[in-house]
């Protein structure tokens, strides 16, 4: 049946037409406007985001104010796309997560960490400030970080995709995502 004849006899048929061209518009007006779709794929950046989550990520972000910040970054080695927290920008002095050393981040470079390890640095510092289980918990923590390069959670900014501002999948947790750690100012 042609169009023509599919519109007359059937109205609907032209009301879905034009929704679907019309949501078809606006997801290509959005991705043109500086805008990137993206599932996240692991549940390092947990309870912010979520394994399987589709968000909206803005790609002009300015690199200065991107500190404390998820951000969406292309990860060269896995050749995928990963959401980290920006601990470090340029000229920054940042404790390591595994070798518990301060690093230097240089010129054109960003330090970034995942939900996990933060809280589980945050952990073992806590442990050795109340001095319960200290001695066991750096032994435990040293065993596991012993072969850690310093320099592995340092990336390129040139690899810095954008930040995630918009959830629009699973439908129950659609919304703006937070992406300023406001608690910590590191």
């Amino acid at each position: 049946m042609n169009i023509k004849r599919q519109a007359i006899l059937n109205p609907s048929y032209v009301y879905g037409l034009a929704i679907g061209s019309g949501v078809g518009i606006l997801l290509v007006a959005i991705k043109q406007a500086g805008f990137f779709f993206n599932q996240v794929k692991d549940d390092e950046m947990s309870p912010y985001l979520e394994k399987g989550d589709i968000v909206i990520s803005f790609k002009g972000i300015d690199h200065g104010i991107i500190k404390n910040k998820i951000a969406l970054i292309y990860e060269p080695i896995q050749k995928n796309y990963i959401f980290r927290r920006v601990k470090g920008i340029p000229n920054d002095f940042v404790q390591d997560y595994g070798s518990r050393i301060n690093i230097f981040i240089p010129q054109g470079t960003m330090y970034v960490e995942s939900e996990k390890q933060t809280k589980e640095k945050e952990q073992t510092n806590l442990s050795e400030l109340i001095g319960i289980n200290a001695g066991q918990n750096k032994i435990n923590f040293n065993q596991t970080n012993q072969n850690s390069n310093p320099y592995e959670n340092v990336f390129y900014m040139s690899l810095l995709v954008g930040v995630p501002l918009f959830r629009i999948y699973p439908f129950s947790r659609v919304g703006m995502i937070q992406i300023e750690q406001n608690n910590k100012s590191k």
